[in-house]
């Protein structure tokens, strides 16, 4: 004869149920908190990136700025080889796209360029090498153009225009 201990060992097959029915909400709801985490994480990555693109391509516009050279070498009129519109500037800096900050001087365009499907404005660089006054005055005698090769230093843009200050000295 079996002894009374000896019967209640075991597990019924109503609390087995219940066990799994825990562990499948358990699971379920991680599940739902780690989606929920990873979508998260995948929306900040995506700003941050955004972010990094927007501090780069001012970074990189203020250094093109901030290399502007005053050459004497007439351009579209200019005695210093600057010429400037609402739509674009060109003018000789110390800064490239391609090489920095390595001393060779370029003619920079910069081109505030309205976009074909209407959506708004982009901020487009030409870059040529500057080889005095003769490279100078053939850029400036050119219509700029923005060309496969032009690098889109702002794109998605509600508003690109040049504004000038003339400086009375």
């Amino acid at each position: 004869m079996p002894s009374p201990r000896r019967a209640e060992r075991g597990v019924t097959l109503l609390e087995l149920l219940l066990a799994v029915t825990l562990f499948s909400l358990i699971t379920v709801t991680s599940g739902i908190v780690l989606r929920t985490a990873f979508t998260s994480l995948n929306r900040i990555e995506a700003k941050v990136d955004e972010d990094r693109r927007v501090v780069g391509s001012q970074r990189t516009l203020d250094l093109i700025l901030r290399g502007i050279v005053a050459v004497n070498t007439p351009c579209a009129g200019q005695e210093l080889g600057f010429q400037g519109s609402a739509q674009v500037l060109r003018f000789v800096t110390a800064h490239s796209l391609a090489e920095g900050s390595r001393g060779r001087l370029t003619i920079t365009e910069l081109i505030a360029e309205s976009k074909a499907d209407g959506t708004g404005f982009r901020l487009v660089a030409n870059e040529y090498p500057y080889l005095g006054r003769p490279s100078l005055t053939l850029a400036c005698a050119q219509p700029p153009v923005v060309r496969p090769s032009s690098f889109i230093l702002a794109d998605q843009l509600a508003v690109c225009r040049f504004a000038f200050k003339r400086l009375d000295v």
